[in-house]
């Protein structure tokens, strides 16, 4: 019986193309799970990350897990790409919950560390660079819902990346994440010098541009959002943005058009909510600092607002706009005066309300 002998050269060209297909794309894939308690505290969490799929919990509030990927290139990028199931830690309660990736930054890899980035090696935001891939709220009894998302770091493929986890009373089972090393394309490249260059609204209004903040560990977010509560369904705008960090007082939309202020405030302030009443009925939002003299009001309407000096249709907004709140202060635009609104409701008369919600 006659043996077959591949022929040496032919070895080598599939031994070339095997090679050569590592190099093109080096991919890993990792599992994860976590529980985050009513203080954001983490509970439990395991997976195949760091140091046997350790959590660590940073000074901004997240929680992350490091995955090896190494080594640093900044000629090429990294494609992420997750599933996972998220669900309440207790039904009965409502829970939120925010999940992002972070990434190593060029000067990390630089010092020559075998480890990633963990907390108290240096400030976070200086070797850290975070995006955030999904943030939502679930109602009291909601069914666990499945997340998916992809992302691609265009800038270079970082040495070390990790899931993050931030919020309250919520359980992620089943998390996967892929992350792939790949060649950067000539369209990447075109697309990093279409970069935006400010912290702005999108053209369609619905968030702002992922602008890279100048200070590591801000992220451009909403500062002030136009509600349109008269279409079906509601409808929001983002009218500015900017570089915030996730801590600090801030607005958070969850759709379709549920607007809230969340993040902390300097010592003895609190991060309040300002609504301002437009003529056409839609609700500009705002959030601030500011330490409130509050009042218990049956409605937002009834608070310190002359009825005489209100339309009934302005009257029916507010009491729609935020029932059962604090009411702190409430003003006349300078521009108008009482008595000219008393004798003809001028269509530039606006309210704007200081309430915290």
């Amino acid at each position: 019986m006659t043996s077959l002998k591949p022929e040496p050269s032919r070895v080598l060209i599939l031994l070339a193309v095997f090679l050569l297909a590592g190099i093109s794309a080096q991919a890993s894939e990792d599992s994860f799970v976590v529980a985050v308690g009513p203080h954001s505290e983490l509970l439990s969490g395991a997976g195949s990350g760091y140091n046997g799929g350790q959590w660590y919990s940073y000074a901004s509030g997240w929680q992350s897990q490091w995955f090896n990927n190494a080594p640093f290139d900044p000629g090429r990028k990294n494609v992420i790409q997750l599933r996972l199931s998220v669900e309440a830690l207790d039904q009965t309660l409502p829970c939120r919950i925010k999940i992002a990736y972070s990434w190593s930054r060029p000067q990390w890899s630089a010092l020559g560390s075998a480890t990633p980035p963990l907390p108290g090696a240096a400030p976070e935001g200086t070797y850290i660079q975070r995006h955030v891939a999904f943030q939502g709220y679930l109602p009291a009894g909601a069914k666990p819902i499945p997340v998916e998302d992809s992302y691609e770091i265009r800038q270079y493929n970082p040495q070390w990346l990790s899931i993050d986890v931030q919020g309250e009373k919520f359980v992620i089972t089943d998390g996967w994440i892929k992350h792939e090393s790949m060649p950067r394309t000539a369209g990447d490249v075109m697309l990093l010098q279409q970069q935006p260059t400010e912290c702005k609204p999108t053209r369609d209004g619905q968030g702002c541009e992922k602008f890279v903040c100048p200070n590591t560990g801000d992220q451009c977010v909403p500062t002030k959002i136009q509600v349109d509560r008269k279409s079906t369904p509601p409808r929001y705008t983002v009218l500015s943005c900017a570089c915030l960090s996730s801590n600090l007082c801030h607005l958070a939309v969850q759709p379709p058009a549920s607007v809230s202020c969340v993040g902390g405030c300097p010592a003895g302030q609190q991060c309040q909510t300002w609504a301002t009443l437009n003529p056409d009925g839609s609700v500009d939002y705002e959030c601030r600092c500011g330490r409130s003299r509050l009042r218990p009001a049956a409605s937002m309407a009834d608070a310190l607002i002359p009825r005489r000096m209100i339309a009934k249709s302005e009257m029916a907004s507010l009491r729609a706009l935020a029932p059962n709140v604090w009411v702190i202060l409430i003003t006349m635009a300078s521009t108008m005066r009482a008595k000219n609104l008393r004798r003809k409701r001028s269509p530039a008369a606006y309210l704007t309300v200081s309430a915290w919600i």
